[in-house]
């Protein structure tokens, strides 16, 4: 396993870059960079987990001391992902209807917290397409966190200080102590497990970068 530190900008763009879900970094950077992809030789998929530096292992500080790094590394996933079950085209142009309507809606374009335009996506989405949202989530979890669960306490006792959030007018909860490009990330995921277009996740990603809202850090 390899493992090296990136900035926040450099992760947020690669993740930006996934063109399925469960791909592995290896491939996000060779596509990007024009080198020619090989082949695995073993049957196990190899996947990429981001996670977060630890607040005592190696990573760098700014002058003020905030962490500006991330752990970026790569692993062998013990079992294939497996997208869900592709919707109806009437269930996924619902969707995608949902998505234009509340990104446009006075409601959201007013609200300057992160963390609740999070949670408003998400609400839609769940309301949009149930059991399409339950099955993303299935597939949209951290490595050793679990970020997305019908119970509170399951995601409570995967780390500290998660700060789970009932996710509005639905059964489920998500963790949200995690900085913006995590949440961003934690969207796009679920958004593509749902087979929403990429014009549109991309088009949500962009109503995270306003230089009006309120960005959050952890």
């Amino acid at each position: 396993m390899k493992t090296i530190s990136i900035d926040d900008e450099l992760y947020q763009y690669i993740a930006s870059n996934t063109q399925a879900i469960g791909e592995d970094a290896s491939t996000i950077l060779r596509r990007l960079l024009n080198f020619p992809q090989v082949q695995q030789i073993k049957k196990e998929p190899i996947t990429s987990n981001v996670t977060e530096a630890s607040n005592q292992g190696n990573h760098s500080r700014s002058d003020s001391g905030a962490v500006t790094e991330k752990e970026f590394s790569l692993t062998t996933s013990e079992q294939p992902l497996v997208l869900p079950k592709q919707p109806s085209k009437e269930v996924i142009e619902h969707t995608n209807r949902q998505i234009q309507k509340l990104i446009s809606s006075a409601e959201f374009l007013h609200e300057d917290k992160q963390v609740n335009r999070f949670l408003m996506i998400l609400s839609m989405l769940y309301r949009a397409n149930p059991e399409g949202f339950s099955s993303a989530t299935e597939v949209s979890q951290g490595r050793s966190r679990v970020y997305f669960s019908l119970e509170v306490a399951e995601i409570e006792a995967s780390g500290s200080s998660v700060n789970p959030k009932q996710i509005p007018k639905s059964p489920f909860w998500v963790a949200t102590n995690n900085n913006t490009a995590r949440k961003l990330n934690m969207l796009e995921s679920v958004m593509r497990a749902m087979y929403v277009p990429e014009h549109l996740v991309q088009l949500v990603a962009f109503q995270f970068t306003s230089p009006h809202i309120e960005e959050e850090t952890v």
